[in-house]
C-alpha cells in the first residue's frame, strides 16, 4: 500500500508488486491540527479503508487469488527521518516528531517505512511513469508548496540524515518573498500553487467571472479570487494578464532548474503536482530559461517533461520505497518493472 500525505489530503492505494493498475484509492483531508492522536487514527483508518476497498475492486475484477499487503509505505510533506520513521518538522501543518510509522504499525500490525513525499513521487515516476529509463532523474513537484526529490541509479538520494532535495528552498531571490520556511527569496514563494495564488492577489486582484465562457465556479460571472488552477484555466483562454503571470511562474522555475541541473546533471527532469498541469503554458518558458543558463554539454540529451503518474506519483513511489526497503541488497533491480500506471 502507498500512502500519500500531502498539506491539504492524504491519499492511498494498493499498488500490485509486478504489474497491473493500483486499486482501492482513497482520498480524504490531511489534519490540519498537530494532534498525535488525530492524526494517528486518520491514518489508521485510511489503512484500513484503503484496503477493504482495494479487496472490493479486485473481486469485481475477477481476481482469484487473497489480496495480501506486504506493508505500507507513506509518503510524508515536511522533513523526515525514515531511519526513525518520523516526521521531524512540517511547519505549514504545525506538525513536528510525529511518529507516522508507528502510528501505522501499532495500529494495523502491517510493517511500514517512511519517506519524504518529494522523494516518493520522484521515485514513482522513476518506476513507473515519466522518468522509466532514467539514469538520473530530478523531480520537481509543485503543489501546496514545492518538493523535490532526485533518484541516481533506482534509489532515492536523502543526503547525510535523509533530509535531502528541499528544493523548493533553494534561493532565487535573497531579498524576495517571503517563504513559509521563514527565508526570503525560495523557488516555493514563486512558483508553488499557493504562491501563484498569492501573486496574483497583489497584481491582478479579484476578477469577473466568466472569461472566455463559463466554467464551474466562474459561471456566475461574479467577482472570483484567483487560485492558481483559475489562473491557469484563464491563461488558456487567453487572459492576458493570467498568462503574463504563468510566462513569469514558468521563467522562475527555469531559473530554479537551471541551478539544479548544473549542480545535478540529471538525464531527465520531471515537473510533476498540480500546477504543473499547466504543461506548455508553464515549462516553454522554463525550457527557455535553462537554454540560456545551462552549459550545452549538460543540456545534451537533457529532458524536462510533466509527470505521468498524476495525483498518484507520491503513492505509487512510496510502495516503491517500501519494496526497496524489504529487498536491500538486491541491487537496482529490486523493484519490478511492470507497466507505467498512467
Amino acid at each position: 500500500m502507498g500512502v500519500d500525505i500531502g498539506g491539504s489530503s492524504i491519499r492511498a492505494g494498493l499498488i500490485p508488486v509486478e504489474s497491473g493498475p493500483p486499486v482501492g484509492w482513497k482520498v480524504r483531508s490531511t489534519p490540519q491540527s498537530g494532534d498525535e492522536d488525530e492524526v494517528a487514527a486518520a491514518l489508521a483508518e485510511t489503512v484500513q479503508s484503503t484496503l477493504e476497498a482495494g479487496r472490493a475492486d479486485r473481486r469485481e475484477a475477477g481476481a482469484v487469488r487473497d489480496t495480501v499487503v506486504l506493508g505500507v509505505g507513506i509518503g510524508a510533506t515536511g522533513l523526515v527521518d525514515g531511519e526513525r520513521g518520523v516526521l521531524v518538522e512540517n511547519s505549514r501543518l504545525g506538525w513536528t516528531q510525529m511518529p507516522l510509522s508507528d502510528a501505522v504499525v501499532s495500529r494495523t500490525g502491517l510493517p511500514c517505512t517512511l519517506e519524504n513525499d518529494a522523494n516518493a513521487a520522484a521515485l514513482g515516476e522513476w518506476w513507473r511513469g515519466a522518468g522509466r529509463g532514467s539514469k538520473c532523474l530530478l523531480c520537481l513537484t509543485l503543489g501546496t508548496g514545492v518538493g523535490g526529490g532526485l533518484v541516481w541509479a533506482g534509489q532515492p538520494f536523502r543526503g547525510a540524515r535523509g533530509l535531502a532535495c528541499e528544493m523548493g528552498h533553494i534561493c532565487i531571490d535573497p531579498g524576495g518573498r517571503q517563504c513559509g520556511c521563514g527565508a526570503r527569496g525560495c523557488l516555493e514563494a514563486y512558483v508553488s500553487g499557493d504562491a501563484i495564488a498569492a501573486r496574483a492577489a497583489e497584481v491582478i486582484g479579484p476578477v469577473g467571472g466568466g472569461f472566455g465562457g463559463t466554467e464551474g465556479e466562474e459561471a456566475g460571472g461574479g467577482p472570483i479570487v484567483l487560485t492558481a488552477r483559475r489562473v491557469v484555466r484563464r491563461a488558456r483562454r487567453g487572459d492576458p494578464a493570467c498568462k503574463s503571470l504563468v510566462q513569469e511562474t514558468g521563467e522562475v522555475l527555469g531559473l530554479g532548474l537551471a541551478s539544479l541541473i548544473s549542480a545535478l546533471n540529471p538525464d531527465r527532469v520531471v515537473v510533476a503536482g498540480r500546477v504543473a498541469r499547466a504543461g506548455d503554458l508553464l515549462l516553454a518558458p522554463s525550457r527557455e530559461v535553462v537554454r540560456q543558463r545551462v552549459m550545452e554539454p549538460m543540456r545534451r540529451g537533457l529532458e524536462i517533461v510533466t509527470g505521468h503518474l498524476g495525483n498518484q506519483a507520491g503513492s505509487v513511489g512510496a510502495a516503491g520505497a517500501f519494496l526497496l526497503a524489504e529487498r536491500q541488497g538486491e541491487g537496482i533491480g529490486a523493484l519490478p518493472e511492470g507497466p507505467r500506471v498512467a
